[in-house]
């Protein structure tokens, strides 16, 4: 019921005129026009991209509705992929284009086999051929096992479509301005698409402020009453159950490799203010990490510390880095040594990385060409792991990310191999949504290029409750007992940074945190980095992209 009369606009108004209005509900109805015309929708497609009116009533009439179809059907849709770049050479790879995540759930839409590189000869059809030239005989049983997996496929999809309900697949924002730091220089840019001279005077007075404060530690002033209390979505027992009938389905044949994750579950404090930037700052400080970073989509908020790149795309190459094979740091040089070796000559740490180098290889080729494993069991150190990637590249067309996101997603090092029957398996076992864990976070950029992380390590907090993701992958050399180990090895670094959050202590206190009611013992100590005064030096103002 409105409150109040409605307020008429044109379809070509900016978004920000928009925003300012603060709407509570939105009908859009452009039109006549062509939905995948920009000037036939104007900002209709700009509200339904912008995460602020995700969750407020939109209502589409005649076009309006066609707009809705088309921009909410698939989240990549409609995504302005094939811009070429002319401006200025600004610092940072993202030279504009959308912000935001994609749930694991959005796999849903990356099913399609259509997109098989064309050099590969179905198995069906090439049956078929070589029957029809006398190369084959009796092809009665490859024929019997065809129809097999393809009742198998059915009986999928049969289930899908009983599980069908609305849920998220992720959240894109488009960025046309914003502000890039360079922690080696010591300098911050601001940038954008736009003339925006009046952004510019915003951003250089904050950044001024900035300046003049102090560059000591900033700890929170919150110390809320009581301490966090954790719980698995999966019992312990209960998980390494699931462990055994991976095991079983391996022997069976019917997987490699299955990714097994778990879920801890606590409540925010009451009243808690910034919450969710608080436990990414601890956590941040305890697990540093190239591919961390810090989302706020009002109900939602992501504090993530991934050390993981699912994939990037630059200048026509695409690239992945999976990992598979983690061991802790040691607390001497001699142990550290020790541990990196123990991880170098693991033969199961060398099984579960090569079956995911595998996938990813198999999954570039149906998009990509030239593509090479570069890296193989390499192994990368951080602050408290060390860990086994590998690195597989394929160079890509221009115009293709969309088609190489699907091709792609989710990454194999989630999933398991082969990846459409593990995720079934995953789906049985699990029973629950992964949500923004096990997808992926980052930038895609207007020209098509591309940089998403693998969300591991993270922490979600949504309508005041915190999620955290942990597991680790399975085979048949897998042992019981060391795989929970690693789930809780995992799920630590997310419980200090929430529970010095919760206690209102930075990254450079040592504490122990101990989980209600399974009594599990986490220790861990992180150092937290000085925040130092950021220059105002320079702004760049970027040239509009051209099509």
């Amino acid at each position: 019921m409105l409150t109040s009369p409605p307020l008429l606009l044109p379809y070509t108004v900016p978004l920000s005129l928009i925003n300012s209005l603060n709407p509570t509900s939105i009908i859009l109805s452009p039109g006549p026009g062509d939905c995948n015309n920009p000037n036939d929708t104007g900002v209709s497609s700009q509200i339904l991209k912008d995460p602020r009116y995700k969750d407020i009533p939109i209502l589409g009439v005649c076009l309006g509705h066609q707009i809705i179809c088309k921009e909410l059907a698939d989240i990549l849709e409609g995504l302005t992929l094939d811009k070429e770049y002319v401006g200025e050479d600004v610092p940072g790879e993202f030279k504009g284009g959308y912000v935001g995540y994609l749930n694991y759930e959005y796999k849903k839409y990356c099913r399609d086999g259509s997109s098989l590189n064309p050099d590969i000869t179905v198995l069906k059809k090439a049956c078929e051929e070589m029957e029809q030239r006398g190369q084959v005989r009796r092809v009665e049983v490859l024929r019997k096992y065809l129809k097999e997996v393809e009742r198998e496929r059915e009986r999928e999809e049969e289930e899908e479509e009983e599980e069908e309900e609305e849920e998220e697949m992720g959240c894109f924002g488009e960025v046309r301005q914003w502000v890039v730091f360079d922690h080696v220089l010591q300098k911050c840019f601001a940038v954008t698409l736009d003339e925006q001279s009046d952004w510019f005077r915003e951003v250089e007075e904050i950044m001024n402020d900035s300046s003049s404060s102090s560059s000591n530690d900033v700890e929170s002033s919150n110390n809320y009453s009581g301490s966090p209390t954790f719980t698995f979505n999966i019992e312990p027992e209960q998980y390494k159950r699931d462990i055994s009938m991976i095991k079983e389905e391996i022997k069976k044949g019917e997987t490699y490799e299955i990714c097994l994750t778990n879920n801890l579950k606590f409540d925010c404090p009451p009243d808690s203010t910034d919450f969710g930037l608080e436990v990414y700052s601890n956590l941040r400080s305890i697990n540093p990490a190239p591919y961390s970073c810090y989302l706020n989509f009002n109900e939602k908020e992501i504090a993530c510390s991934s050390p993981e790149r699912f994939i990037k795309i630059d200048s026509g190459v695409a690239e992945s880095k999976p990992i598979k094979g983690t061991i802790s740091r040691g607390s001497t040089q001699a142990e550290d040594s020790r541990n990196k070796l123990t991880l170098q000559n693991s033969v199961k740490d060398k099984a579960e990385n090569v079956m995911i180098a595998d996938l990813v290889r198999a999954d570039f080729n149906r998009v990509c060409s030239q593509v090479k494993v570069d890296e193989l069991y390499a192994i990368e150190s951080y602050e408290t792991v060390h860990q086994m990637v590998s690195k597989v590249t394929g160079d890509l067309e221009f115009g293709k990310t969309e088609e190489f996101l699907k091709a792609t997603f989710p990454g194999g090092s989630m999933t398991g191999a082969p990846k459409r029957r593990s995720m079934r398996i995953i789906e049985k076992l699990e029973q629950r949504k992964r949500g923004v864990y096990s997808g992926g976070i980052g930038w895609i950029g207007y020209e098509g290029s591309a940089n998403l992380n693998m969300v591991i390590r993270t922490v979600v907090i949504e309508n005041g409750v915190g999620n955290i993701g942990c597991g680790g992958a399975i085979t048949g050399l897998s042992d019981v007992e060391e795989e929970w180990d690693e789930v809780r090895i995992k799920a630590e670094r997310g419980i200090k940074a929430v529970t010095q959050a919760w206690r209102g202590k930075g990254g450079n206190e040592v504490e122990e945190v101990v989980e209600e009611g399974e009594g599990v013992d986490y220790v861990n100590m992180g150092s937290k980095p000085t925040r130092k005064k950021k220059d105002w030096r320079d702004r760049v103002g970027a040239l509009p992209y051209r099509k």
